[in-house]
């Protein structure tokens, strides 16, 4: 989406920021994957847009 900017911040594999703005929808999703470290070892984020960001962090916090 042209209208939405993300940076997500990343430390040892794990999430530990994010900034989206335009789309506060992804937030929570977002907020759970910092809040549970979820693990992102063998994820290359720089080749998913933001949607597949999302959808796999959705996949990977209903797994735990």
């Amino acid at each position: 989406d042209d209208n939405t900017y993300s940076k997500i911040l990343l430390q040892n594999n794990r999430i530990i920021g994010a900034i989206i703005i335009g789309d506060s929808r992804s937030s929570s999703v977002f907020k759970r994957a910092i809040e549970e470290r979820i693990d992102l070892t063998g994820l290359s984020l720089k080749e998913l847009s933001l949607e597949q960001t999302i959808s796999t962090l959705r996949e990977l916090t209903n797994k735990k």
